[in-house]
């Protein structure tokens, strides 16, 4: 099995941390976590190669978790075990979100929330 990770956005330090060690409960491995607060004008592969030791956490909104490495069936034990009340943007990693700047994905991920979001009305 590959290392499991997340990046957060949007996140102190206490509440990455958390989310982290509830996780690694729920899927029974070690998960990575990096915070990428006040990183938006980095790109998201340059977020990962600086890794967990260059993380800055900081309470802000959009709270965003960037999913790394997880398969189909690791997706759906997490959206399983997180609370319903007050989640993130949920994303993964691609060939293409790697290039981008933070706040390029972000600015994404905005964009397709508010069309989910205008699709369930």
């Amino acid at each position: 099995m590959s290392m499991l990770g997340i990046m957060t956005y949007g996140y102190d330090k206490g509440s990455g941390e958390a989310i982290q060690v509830g996780l690694s409960e729920a899927m029974n491995t070690d998960i990575a976590l990096i915070g990428a607060s006040k990183k938006v004008n980095v790109r998201v592969g340059q977020i990962l190669e600086d890794g967990p030791n260059a993380s800055i956490f900081e309470d802000a909104d959009p709270k965003i978790i960037i999913l790394l490495g997880f398969d189909d069936e690791q997706v759906k034990i997490l959206l399983k075990n997180f609370p319903r009340d007050d989640r993130p943007i949920f994303c993964g990693l691609t060939m293409e979100n790697i290039k981008w700047t933070l706040s390029d994905l972000i600015e994404h991920l905005l964009e397709e929330k508010v069309y989910w979001d205008s699709q369930k009305k």
